[in-house]
């Protein structure tokens, strides 16, 4: 069946527009269903591709915006969340891009192109996980049975064994820094700690480049995946996010980590996550990421 995108085109054009190749490739991935019963991420999605790709091509992966999101194995819309995942997947092999830049929904559109990235790197990749969180719960051990807190840990080869499938090669723990976390449930704090993954909290920016500078020439990775879920801002400062946490990076200070990272390291991938607008004009507040325009054009 042919089903219609937010822009008018059917699900099979849009999965195949293309950029210019010299570039990253542009992933739109808009789903929601990993965050809940809710299409605020999928509306925030939208705005951000306004914002960031209305002006060139982009492959596009397909989501409905309605379906029950029954919970299945410990995980609610896990169907759709894999075939979802599936054709991410089989889109970004066809396409085979060197770098790529994702706007995505939930924060479990990464499995598709970190998985991806990390084993056309082999392996010799470092992960930036900015996020308040650390999305490394596993279906028993999730107070929710939403994915987005899932995600990580399955890019680490553990949890639902038909999400972890899909996700090889998977990443060590040596290959990842939480930036930002502070708000990890239990189970979280005890795999944190037993499998060696560094954490560095929120700081101002150059406090925050060195923690990150450490971390990186520790793992001898030349190449850097950044991932962004925007709650690891200051929810006092920047509202809109579907799961808030105190404390958090002033939203000018995030950009000018970013800025920095883009300059000086061989950054391979970037996605920008979990974006819940509150009232219309929500991606005015997302103003200091736009000067990042001709970086995430070019990485």
């Amino acid at each position: 069946m042919t089903a219609m995108t937010h822009d008018g085109t059917t699900t099979e054009a849009a999965a195949t527009r293309r950029g210019d190749p010299r570039k990253p490739l542009r992933l739109f991935f808009p789903q929601w269903q990993g965050s809940g019963d809710t299409l605020a991420l999928h509306r925030g999605a939208l705005l951000l591709w306004e914002r960031f790709f209305a002006d060139g091509a982009c492959l596009e992966v397909p989501v409905p915006t309605e379906g029950e999101q029954r919970l299945e194995a410990g995980i609610h819309g896990r169907s759709a969340l894999l075939e979802q995942l599936r054709t991410a997947r089989e889109l970004l092999a066809k396409a085979a891009p060197k770098r790529i830049f994702t706007i995505g929904g939930d924060c479990a559109v990464e499995l598709a192109p970190l998985a991806y990235l990390n084993a056309r790197c082999g392996g010799d990749l470092a992960v930036l996980w900015f996020d308040a969180h650390g999305d490394l719960n596993t279906p028993e051990s999730s107070p929710s049975g939403a994915f987005h807190g899932m995600p990580l840990r399955c890019l680490l080869g553990e949890g639902d064994p038909a999400f972890t499938a899909l996700c090889t090669p998977w990443l060590e723990p040596y290959q990842v820094a939480l930036v930002g976390a502070r708000d990890l449930d239990p189970p979280e704090e005890a795999y944190v700690h037993a499998a060696g993954i560094q954490v560095i909290p929120p700081a101002p920016s150059g406090a925050c480049l060195e923690s990150i500078g450490r971390f990186l020439e520790g793992t001898k990775a030349s190449s850097v995946y950044i991932h962004l879920d925007l709650d690891a801002m200051d929810p006092a400062r920047f509202p809109h996010c579907l799961c808030p946490a105190p404390g958090g990076f002033a939203p000018e200070e995030l950009p000018a980590i970013l800025g920095a990272l883009f300059r000086e390291r061989r950054v391979v991938g970037f996605s920008l996550v979990e974006f819940a607008p509150q009232e219309p004009r929500a991606a005015e507040c997302l103003a200091p990421f736009f000067a990042l325009g001709d970086s995430l054009r070019s990485l």
